[in-house]
C-alpha cells in the first residue's frame, strides 16, 4: 500500500514538473514587493517587462490596475509592445494622499496580460497567461496624533513667550508709575 502511494505521488510530481515547463507566461515582470512613502509623497519607478519564452515572438502587454487605481498611474500608458527577447521599462507613479496616516497600508494589485503574441504552443497545448503583481505601500512618518501634539507644543510655546512679554511690559509700566 505504501509503495503504491509513493508511486502515485512520484507520478503526480513528475506530471506537475512536465506541465510546468509548458505553463510559462511568455514574459517576466520585475518590481519591489513593498514601498514605503510619507503621506502626500510620490514614488516614480518602473516595472521591468521582458519577453522570455522561446521561440520568442513580438508580444503586446496590457497593464490592468485591479486594486489601487486611485494612487497608481502609468505615465506612458498601459499597453507596451515587446519584441523578441526585449526588455522594456513600464514607468509607474504612485502618489499617496495627504490625509494618509503613518502605519496605513495601501494595497496594490496589477495584472500584466498579453493581448497579442506571447503564446506558447506545444503539441496540443496553447497558453496565453497573465502575471499578477501584488505589493504593499506603507505610510511612514508622523501619525495624526503626533502631528497634533507637535502643533499644540508650538502653540503653547508661542503663548508662553507672549505671556512673558506681556508680564515684562506690565512690570515695567508699574515701576514707571511708582
Amino acid at each position: 500500500m505504501k509503495n503504491k502511494i509513493k508511486i502515485i505521488t512520484s507520478a503526480m510530481l513528475l506530471g506537475v514538473i512536465i506541465l510546468s515547463s509548458f505553463a510559462s507566461a511568455g514574459f517576466a515582470i520585475g518590481f519591489p514587493y513593498k514601498i514605503t512613502l510619507n503621506r502626500g509623497e510620490s514614488y516614480e519607478g518602473s516595472f521591468s517587462l521582458q519577453n522570455v519564452i522561446p521561440p520568442t515572438e513580438a508580444t503586446t502587454i496590457e497593464i490592468i490596475i485591479e486594486e489601487g487605481e486611485e494612487y497608481i498611474s502609468f505615465p506612458e500608458g498601459t499597453t507596451f509592445q515587446l519584441a523578441a527577447n526585449e526588455v522594456k521599462n513600464a514607468p509607474v507613479k504612485i502618489t499617496l494622499p495627504e490625509e494618509a496616516d503613518s502605519g496605513d497600508i495601501y494595497k496594490a494589485k496589477i495584472i500584466f496580460r498579453p493581448v497579442s503574441g506571447g503564446v506558447q504552443e506545444g503539441g496540443t497545448v496553447s497558453l496565453r497567461l497573465s502575471i499578477g503583481k501584488s505589493f504593499d505601500i506603507e505610510v511612514i512618518g508622523d501619525t495624526k496624533t503626533e502631528r497634533l501634539a507637535k502643533t499644540a507644543s508650538i502653540i503653547l510655546f508661542i503663548a508662553a513667550i507672549v505671556l512673558i512679554i506681556i508680564l515684562i511690559i506690565v512690570l515695567k509700566n508699574k515701576r514707571k508709575n511708582n
